[in-house]
């Protein structure tokens, strides 16, 4: 079967260190400490629920299909913001890949975070983006580049949004500071100096510097792309939180709830698609709003319904895909491409 489009006389791409091919590198001991802890985690989740079941259950849940099938919705929109900004770093980079052929490298790579070990997502990127003609290279920094940006924005918003808890945590002058860190950081994403600082996360992540520069417009556009994300990503909480429960949470702290659950998640490094950590996160920062073990439920059953939405995108950028694929007159170029 032919592997794909690839580009003659580039040099070939080395794969992450973490080659998911590498039988060696499979079950290390790194791996089996990483699935260790997170079986622990969600031994202990289900402990949880099982003392708290009989509260769980005589808890008065409700589904409002209205708001649920917006909360969908909203879920969705911020999944494709993820996926149009990754694209939007890749034109921005140089790359003239249409959405078609980047949606399911996108979407099926994000798939495999849910496998033990952070490298997975990375090495499925790398290998999808190399069947699909995109420089796997590429492919990757942008990748990189986009959780920094949605981990730096998540970050902001749990500050700025959850003022009171901030100032629990480092006391009033907090509140104050929190706008003045924003403007920084905001300036210096502007700035030419994010450019030597991406270089050099890259480098201590053992790839290669990127040589192209992003304008401020571009800049300006990628920003936009991870703020709507996360806009959309937290009213689908709220929705989905207040569809379930029946109680909605005040909007402005369920927004800063969402990303600390998902920031938290993201930075354990233990767990699997930060399987049971996020849920331990909306299950403390919702106690004021719905009771703990209430609350935990609801994560845990918003974790299922996000990665039916998830694999529900995954199947339909693959359908959509394979049609053009079918449906597109083959090249000259193309065949000698595909024969060797």
């Amino acid at each position: 079967m032919a592997a794909g489009p690839v580009r003659v006389g580039e040099p070939e791409a080395t794969p992450p260190s973490e080659d998911p091919g590498s039988p060696g590198r499979r079950f290390g001991p790194r791996r089996i400490a990483e699935t260790a802890a997170a079986l622990v985690l969600l031994y202990f989740l289900g402990a949880y629920l099982a003392r708290h079941w009989a509260e769980i259950a005589s808890y008065p849940w409700q589904v409002a299909p209205g708001p649920l099938l917006a909360a969908s919705a909203l879920a969705t929109v911020s999944l494709a913001a993820g996926a149009g900004t990754w694209i939007g770093i890749l034109r921005a980079m140089g790359e003239r890949v249409g959405m078609r052929e980047a949606l399911p490298v996108y979407f099926v790579a994000a798939l495999a975070r849910y496998i033990p070990g952070k490298l997975w997502q990375l090495s499925g990127l790398f290998y999808l983006s190399r069947r699909r003609g995109i420089d796997a290279m590429h492919a990757l920094a942008a990748s990189v580049l986009l959780q920094v940006l949605v981990i730096a924005v998540g970050l902001l918003l749990f500050v700025v949004t959850l003022p009171a808890r901030l100032a629990e945590i480092g006391g009033l002058g907090a509140e104050v500071a929190v706008p003045a860190v924003a403007a920084i950081l905001v300036a210096l994403y502007l700035s030419p100096a994010f450019e030597r600082l991406y270089a050099w996360a890259l480098k201590l992540l053992g790839r290669p510097p990127i040589a192209e520069r992003f304008s401020v417009r571009q800049k300006l556009v990628l920003g936009a792309g991870v703020c709507l994300l996360w806009i959309s990503w937290g009213l689908s909480f709220w929705l989905f939180v207040g569809a379930t429960t029946g109680r909605y949470p005040p909007l402005v702290p369920a927004l800063g709830i969402c990303a600390a659950g998902y920031v938290g998640g993201f930075l354990a490094f233990f767990s699997p698609g930060g399987l049971g950590v996020r849920e331990s996160l909306y299950a403390i920062l919702l106690g004021p709003y719905v009771p703990p073990s209430v609350a935990l439920a609801v994560a845990l059953v918003n974790r299922v319904w996000l990665t039916l939405i998830e694999i529900g995108l995954a199947l339909v950028s693959l359908g959509l895909a394979a049609r053009r694929d079918f449906t597109a007159p083959e090249t000259p170029e193309a065949r000698l491409t595909s024969d060797a």
